[in-house]
Order: C-alpha cells, then structure tokens, then sequence
C-alpha cells in the first residue's frame, strides 16, 4: 500500500536552484523544405528553370 506524503509546501527547503530544463539541440536528419510559393509570388530572377 502506497502511503500518502505531506505537500511540497511542507517539504524542507534545501537553498538550491530549482533544476533547468534539458538544452535543447536541432537533431541530425533532412533538412526541412522550403515552402510553396503562391502564383503571385516571384521567384528569384538568377535561378534557372528547366
């Protein structure tokens, strides 16, 4: 039986930093697509299309 314990607010303070969230870091993998441009918008003039 699991037995009830008493809330954070009784629990003794011990004067350390509260812990920090893990670092966050951008996974390896494919990079994402660029989007879809509309039919109003231009493209750029330098690139070539098939």
């Amino acid at each position: 039986m699991i037995q009830p314990l008493d809330g954070p607010k009784l629990w003794s303070k011990i004067g350390l930093l509260p812990p920090l969230p893990p670092v966050y870091h951008k996974p390896p993998g494919r990079p994402p697509t660029s989007r879809r441009k509309g039919l109003n918008e231009r493209t750029k003039p330098t690139k070539v299309t098939r």
